[in-house]
């Protein structure tokens, strides 16, 4: 028998849906430390006259 659109996925949902948050949390976790990593330099780049202090 061969599947169709109207089949339900293979596999299970709670696997599906934990490995979305996997993904999820990883790619946050990713974005949150190249942020603090771009103001580490920006830091060590400008003076802080650039800020305004």
């Amino acid at each position: 028998m061969q599947a169709n659109a109207f089949d339900p996925p293979e596999g299970s949902l709670r696997r599906s849906v934990g490995r979305g948050a996997i993904v999820t949390a990883l790619a946050q976790s990713v974005r949150v430390a190249t942020q603090v990593a771009s103001v580490i330099v920006l830091s060590r780049l400008l003076s802080p006259h650039d800020f305004g202090v």
